[in-house]
């Protein structure tokens, strides 16, 4: 079963260079949102964004979501070639749902899947600006990473709140929900992205994943893993760490 399905999605891979259609998905961070995007017919890639309801808990919210956005879209799930999904930094809880939907719609669909960095989408929203994407880690942490352009140019670090202030330089731009409550320790002359951009978009990650296609980076359900960047809690305690839970 698993060798017939790995085969149907190289297939489905060789079948995307005329156009796809796809599914994104971002639970990374609440509310969370789905996107799809259709690059058929030779026009203008066409997106349809879909918000999580505010104040639901995603494991309620996300798999009704999937089925409406789909009947709006009016696909059926033989007809989707590609589901794309935000697998870290970020919540953890909100990864492991996001990851596991994509993998059950992609495997249902015998469509690839596309993994996409959550400060890559912060990054790619913040208008072509240089400096650095940040997501809370808890615990006074920040996962960070240094973007230019629409792209990272770094590894995703961990860093204290106050070290990360620190590196920042005059000029930077800096984007992601937590700048909610840092925004005020900004050094003189580091700017905010709009703050209508802090928050990682599904339609974001449905474009960035068209250019991971294009690329080949796409790999099967069965590969699809989220990338929480480090142990939780309570695997920390159970090896012997301190965190705090």
């Amino acid at each position: 079963m698993v060798c017939q399905s790995l085969a149907v999605v190289a297939a489905r891979r060789a079948s995307m260079l005329g156009g796809m259609k796809l599914v994104a998905i971002e639970t990374a961070h609440p509310p969370g949102s789905l996107a799809t995007l259709d690059t058929h017919a030779g026009a203008a890639p066409a997106v349809t964004p879909l918000m999580l309801p505010e104040g639901e808990r995603t494991a309620r919210s996300l798999a009704p979501a999937l089925h409406k956005l789909l009947q709006q879209s009016g696909w059926r799930l033989e007809q989707l070639d590609a589901v794309a999904v935000t697998v870290g930094p970020g919540s953890f809880t909100g990864l492991r749902l996001g990851v596991t939907s994509a993998k059950a719609l992609a495997y249902a669909a015998a469509a690839v899947c596309v993994p996409v960095n959550t400060l890559a989408v912060l990054a790619a929203q913040a208008g072509g600006a240089a400096g650095w994407a940040v997501l809370d880690a808890h615990r006074g942490e920040l996962f960070a990473a240094p973007f230019a352009g629409p792209g990272l140019t770094g590894e995703v670090e961990i860093l204290a709140e106050a070290a990360w202030l620190g590196r920042l330089a005059e000029g930077d731009t800096v984007t992601g929900p937590v700048l909610g409550r840092l925004r005020d320790r900004l050094p003189p002359g580091v700017t905010s992205a709009d703050p209508a951009d802090w928050l990682p978009k599904a339609e974001t990650v449905a474009k960035l994943a068209t250019a991971a296609v294009e690329a080949g980076d796409t790999v099967s359900p069965f590969e699809l893993l989220p990338d929480y960047y480090r142990p939780s809690a309570a695997e920390e305690k159970l090896l012997g760490g301190d965190a705090a839970s």
